[in-house]
């Protein structure tokens, strides 16, 4: 009676680990898949937040070279106020 309650423990037990290696085996696809979206979510906002950045240095830049070129010594009136704009908004 003892030695049948001993094997009817050990199945038990063996059924209850192998349920658990088959329900991790089972998640390992859905946490790569979730990591993989993870850093594909990543890289695409990191992109914008890039191609922001780049934008925003381009038009600083932009502004500047204009500025500098109103500020020549070849001065005309527009080109003059062109500069002071820039100079008050910009500089």
């Amino acid at each position: 009676m003892v030695a049948m309650l001993a094997m009817a423990a050990m199945m038990l037990a063996m059924m209850l680990v192998t349920a658990a290696v088959a329900v991790i085996v089972m998640m390992v696809p859905v946490v790569v898949t979730m990591l993989t979206m993870f850093v594909m979510v990543f890289i695409v906002v990191l992109a914008i937040f890039m191609m922001m950045i780049i934008i925003v240095v381009l038009g600083v830049l932009r502004h500047c070279r204009n500025a500098i070129s109103a500020q020549s010594p070849s001065d005309t009136s527009n080109q003059h106020e062109t500069f002071e704009i820039h100079k008050k908004y910009l500089l």
